[in-house]
């Protein structure tokens, strides 16, 4: 599953007018019942350019 950057999730929530601490609140409320199920991100591995 794809996991979108944070970049993206904050204007998300500003198109939607919601604040990231609701976002936050309900993503911690979810995995306290269960419903929510976090996957690990991979690093991010940077490659050298070919164009300079």
């Amino acid at each position: 599953m794809a996991t979108p950057a944070f970049p993206t999730i904050a204007a998300l929530a500003d198109t939607l007018g919601l604040s990231l601490d609701d976002i936050w609140a309900e993503i911690e409320t979810g995995r306290a019942k269960g419903t929510v199920e976090l996957q690990p991100v991979l690093p991010v591995v940077r490659r050298p350019s070919l164009v300079s």
